[in-house]
């Protein structure tokens, strides 16, 4: 029992499926969240529900980002355009989002929330990269297919993770 337990309290979360980053930026550091592998329904749900568990440092955002859900057939518009009551139950005033899909989300979400559109996962990457902000949680998740794994290596690649010195100031 002791050695389950021990490999039990080992276990993180891995790359795609909630890992967790803190990363240093002028000023302090951010949090990102990297839920990137995957998306259905019930997924940004909880993904969106960890989000508005997360307490941002200071002047920090809940930032959203996401992208679109694929597979969902004819009902793509209304699954996507749905996922604004969560977002607006859970406090989540800053939504970035791409991918054809996730324009339906856009137009759902009223003019109280903070909404950053681009076409493409690119583009986004790029906005992301020069948006963040000391105190921010970010956290990412779309379909694989969308390749929001490029907006988490764009992150790691420009942020590197933030070492707590300990030292008062």
């Amino acid at each position: 029992m002791d050695a389950a337990i021990e490999a039990l309290g080992q276990i993180s979360a891995i790359k795609g499926r909630g890992a967790r980053h803190r990363l240093s930026i002028d000023g302090g550091s951010f949090t990102l969240i990297d839920e990137s592998y995957n998306a259905n329904p019930a997924s940004m749900r909880a993904a969106i529900a960890v989000l508005a568990a997360a307490q941002p440092d200071g002047e920090g955002r809940r930032i959203a980002v996401l992208g679109d859900m694929l597979e969902m057939g004819a009902f793509s518009g209304e699954v996507h355009a749905d996922l604004a009551s969560p977002l607006l139950a859970a406090g989540i005033e800053h939504v970035w989002l791409a991918g054809t899909e996730m324009a339906a989300l856009r137009d759902a979400l009223p003019d109280s929330v903070h909404v950053e559109y681009r076409q493409s996962t690119d583009e986004l990457a790029a906005f992301v990269t020069g948006a963040v902000a000391p105190g921010d949680i970010v956290m990412v998740k779309s379909s694989l297919g969308l390749g929001f794994g490029r907006i988490v290596s764009a992150l790691l690649d420009k942020y590197p993770a933030f070492h707590d010195t300990g030292r008062q100031i």
